[in-house]
């Protein structure tokens, strides 16, 4: 990666191994990290955005896998190419790590680590980040959801050979669907 790449590390919460909470409550924080990360805390038309990464602590849903790591990657497509090897260490000067979500930070810092307490910030310019013509008033949140979901949740090549063969299974032999 370039030196010039800033980054959003997003961290699993304090005790995640003990995480009760499924699929749609990470995809909630998740999807909430990834505006942070694009609009980098609102503050995009003066900073850009960030890659966001996620480390690799426990991913609650991974724990056993037996077709990978028991983190988000087991399950799911990495969200980008860049390695935890790429960013700067938590206790680097080009680093910092986020107390509180509602924390200011100075946006120059080359990589940021989300808070490990309450778990994302609230992004309300959700999409300064698109250079979209009509800012927040007119673009669907649900939509600026559906497409955080889909990419988040981008299914690993054993994990959609899975899906497709229960689908079929789950399709009745006699049904023509012609």
């Amino acid at each position: 990666a370039a030196p010039s790449t800033k980054y959003f590390v997003l961290r699993a919460k304090k005790n995640v191994e003990t995480e009760t909470r499924g699929l749609s409550a990470f995809a909630h924080a998740a999807g909430s990290h990834m505006l942070h990360a694009l609009t980098d805390g609102e503050q995009f038309a003066k900073y850009g955005p960030r890659v966001m990464i996620t480390n690799d602590d426990l991913f609650p849903m991974a724990k056993g896998c037996a077709n990978g790591p028991e983190t988000r990657d087991c399950y799911f497509e990495p969200l980008t190419l860049c390695k935890m090897s790429d960013v700067d260490a938590a206790d680097s000067p080009n680093a910092l790590t986020l107390k509180d979500v509602n924390e200011e930070y100075d946006r120059t810092t080359r990589t940021v680590y989300s808070s490990d307490q309450i778990w994302f910030r609230i992004t309300n310019k959700k999409y300064s980040w698109t250079k979209l013509p009509g800012g927040d008033k007119d673009h669907s949140h649900q939509t600026m959801v559906a497409a955080l979901f889909a990419y988040y949740f981008r299914p690993v090549d054993w994990l959609r050979e899975e899906i497709n063969q229960r689908l079929m299974r789950s399709i009745p032999s006699d049904l023509n669907p012609d």
